[in-house]
């Protein structure tokens, strides 16, 4: 895996491997969450690096990968928002980067998908309005935890989201972790 992109000097105190096993780890978490895997490794490779900007050559050179292999595993995530593909005046290089926003637009994503999918078990409990109760019950239980879901979450977003923008906000104090 390339250096540059990753920031590693000789004083730098992180390990390469150990920063490689963190990107395979990202790629993994995201292949289970649905992601290509090399769309996790860029995410990976993305939250570690330095500088936050990485040349599109030096992301493909340090996953070992081309940039048009690249590219393709970068769509979802530019979709969902949370990578960005950046193109500097005056430089013919492509770049990704980070969208801090995009990761709250996510979950605002994610929370509407939640009441949709609550309004789908209301459907269902709505199409057995008379069967009987234990052919309820799996539609209750699904419909009563997302709708507790749907309570909950939105709150604790727009709690985060007022902790990031006061001053010092979480950022700043938890940037080590």
């Amino acid at each position: 895996m390339g250096l540059y992109g990753l920031g590693i000097s000789e004083s730098s105190g992180h390990s390469t491997a150990a920063l490689q096993r963190f990107i395979d780890e990202v790629g993994l978490y995201s292949e289970r969450a649905g992601l290509p895997l090399l769309a996790g490794r860029l995410l990976g490779w993305l939250l570690v690096a330095d500088p936050p900007l990485q040349p599109l050559a030096t992301v493909a050179a340090g996953l070992g990968t081309t940039r048009g292999i690249i590219r393709l595993a970068a769509q979802p995530l530019i979709h969902l928002g949370i990578v960005e593909m950046v193109n500097p005046p005056g430089d013919e290089n492509e770049y990704f980067r980070l969208s801090m926003a995009g990761w709250s637009r996510m979950v605002a994503h994610q929370l509407s998908e939640v009441a949709a999918f609550g309004a789908l078990a209301e459907h269902g409990l709505a199409l057995l309005v008379e069967a009987a109760p234990e052919r309820r019950e799996r539609l209750l239980h699904v419909r009563n935890l997302y709708a507790s879901l749907e309570r909950a979450l939105p709150e604790l977003l727009a709690r985060w989201e007022h902790e990031q923008a006061a001053p010092g906000g979480m950022s700043a104090s938890h940037s080590n972790g």
